[in-house]
């Protein structure tokens, strides 16, 4: 009863391809950030504290606390970082980068598309069979009255052997379709199924 488009939604959740090729797309656009982000300038700075304390057995010389305090230091320092030497290689990486990236994102197209196409094609495989099903019933069910009305006159004496075994050909052939058409539809339900998450074993 579900929709093609509500089964290719399915399957993009629980499809191996799918998600490797999504999660291919985010790595490779990570990494052209990444690559990005070296052609830019970058700005760092550090900041450092320190103090010391001595003492001298010739020399009077402060407490502890005096000289820890009066000895403190303080160091500030920027660095400004410009990429002009490896300009042309950062470059060169953001061009493979965006390369892969575009690449990446072909192939989730691809694999989408090739997704929806297949979810199409069985979704249309099973009606047809569907159909086939239902009509060699309603076939087998005219070919069933046939036989028995040719079986009665054959019985009396109205209907030659002849005419009778074609229509008990009919009527089998009616049977060997129906059985055939039954088979054909439940294996193309299944490959629909499959696709809408149901893993095989669990297709009844």
């Amino acid at each position: 009863n579900e929709s093609p488009e509500a089964i290719i939604n399915k399957a993009k959740e629980t499809r191996y391809n799918i998600k490797i090729a999504e999660n291919n797309t985010k790595i490779a656009n990570y990494n052209l950030k990444i690559a990005k982000g070296a052609l830019q300038p970058s700005l760092s700075g550090s900041y450092n504290f320190g103090t010391n304390y001595f003492t001298s057995q010739l020399f009077d010389t402060p407490d502890f606390e005096t000289q820890i305090s009066d000895n403190k230091s303080h160091n500030f320092s920027l660095r400004l970082n410009i990429p002009i030497f490896n300009g042309f290689s950062s470059r060169n990486n953001v061009k493979r980068s965006q390369v892969d990236f575009d690449r990446s994102k072909y192939q989730l197209e691809q694999a989408n598309l090739d997704l929806e196409t297949n979810v199409y094609q069985a979704y249309n495989d099973a009606k047809g069979a569907l159909k086939a099903y239902e009509a060699a019933q309603k076939t087998l069910n005219a070919r069933q009255e046939a036989y028995n009305y040719s079986k009665e006159r054959y019985n009396v004496g109205l209907l030659n052997a002849f005419d009778y075994n074609q229509s008990q050909s009919r009527f089998e052939q009616a049977q060997s379709d129906v059985v055939r058409t039954k088979y054909d539809y439940i294996f193309k339900l299944k490959v629909l199924e499959f696709y809408f998450g149901v893993p095989i074993t669990d297709i009844n």
